[in-house]
């Protein structure tokens, strides 16, 4: 697994050695009240354009889905907006048959990834529609999505579908814990996992958001990203529309990469067995939280060069021991300590 663990700084059998929209910012703002920007509609038919009463279309929604408990918050690309917005200043959302305040929003051209930074300033060029939270139903389906400017929908051009899906859940996950560098790849168990659009679907590990990739309705896998905080737990969630998280109550921790400064004996036989006792930092970092998590069963020495890994005994923060495996090809092999295989 990579970034799992600490190659030993000796050498063993041999001598010893080494998303969501929030208006414009303060900058954008004076910028526009300045006239050095021109925000413009999306690209709309003619006649909808040079009509003299208000008739909008959308373009498209995002994000077009979400659990049936509600509170997506849902960004509609579209046109003719800017045109009416002085005169009809409380557009509405439905979905199905419930309404839902809206109201006038810059926006990127197209959604911004949950990876990017967010759209500032001149990036926001055109005038959309930002909905209020979605309401919750009771069973999962396609429903009407409309805009209206006017508020009793006679405006509307046209709809398109809204996807709710049952919320997701999230069963197991393992390993729960890995280095404060990343990398470690997570197996995720669960329920109603989907990619309802191509990387939307995403893993959280507290606050920041990585790629999930899902194989199936109950299982994916993630990557941890960097983190700085270490030994505490943070919360591990799944979502499927970058808004809404899974719900359960499931905690990831990070810790320090594992320090070894000596290993004794530092040689043995070729035919294995040899009892090694590994000196160092940072062997058991969850002493203080054995009642969470604890990785005395999941420490391991690896013998880089030989491609073999044992089972280690934890004692301390500062100590564990392993027994040497046996190699008939090769005479030293730099050796490795994972904590979470």
């Amino acid at each position: 697994m990579s970034g799992s663990g600490a190659v030993a700084n000796a050498q063993f059998g041999g001598d010893a050695g080494e998303g969501d929209l929030k208006g414009l910012d303060s900058d954008y703002m004076a910028d526009e009240l300045a006239g050095r920007h021109n925000i413009s509609d999306f690209n709309c038919p003619e006649e909808l354009t040079n009509s003299t009463v208000p008739l909008v279309q959308i373009a498209s929604i995002y994000p077009s889905e979400g659990p049936t408990t509600g509170d997506t918050r849902v960004e509609v690309r579209g046109c003719p907006f800017k045109k009416w917005e002085e005169k009809y200043k409380h557009p509405k959302c439905k979905f199905g048959d419930v309404v839902v305040p809206a109201a006038y929003a810059t926006m990127p051209e197209t959604p911004v990834s949950i990876f990017a930074k967010e759209a500032k300033g001149a990036e926001r060029t055109h005038k959309g529609i930002q909905c209020e939270n979605a309401p919750a139903v009771d069973t999962p389906g396609q429903v009407e999505f409309c805009i209206s400017l006017t508020g009793d929908f006679n405006d509307t051009v046209t709809c398109v579908k809204y996807t709710y899906y049952e919320p997701t859940r999230v069963i197991a996950f393992n390993p729960r814990y890995g280095p404060k560098d990343g990398e470690t790849v997570v197996k995720v168990w669960g329920q109603n996992f989907k990619a309802y659009r191509e990387g939307q679907a995403t893993c959280g590990f507290g606050t920041r958001a990585v790629p999930a990739k899902i194989y199936n309705s109950t299982y994916i896998e993630c990557e941890s990203p960097k983190s700085d905080v270490v030994e505490k737990p943070i919360p591990f969630t799944v979502s499927l529309n970058n808004q809404q998280n899974s719900k359960d109550t499931l905690w990831f921790y990070y810790y320090n990469w594992p320090q070894v400064e000596q290993i004794i004996p530092n040689r043995g036989p070729e035919s294995g067995g040899t009892h090694i006792e590994v000196k160092g930092r940072s062997f058991f970092p969850f002493k203080d939280q054995l009642d969470e998590i604890d990785n005395l069963n999941e420490t391991f020495c690896g013998f880089i060069d030989i491609k073999a890994k044992v089972a280690a005994k934890v004692w301390t923060s500062n100590k564990i021991e392993c027994v040497a495996p046996p190699s008939y090809l090769w005479h030293k092999s730099a050796l490795e300590i994972t904590l979470n295989d």
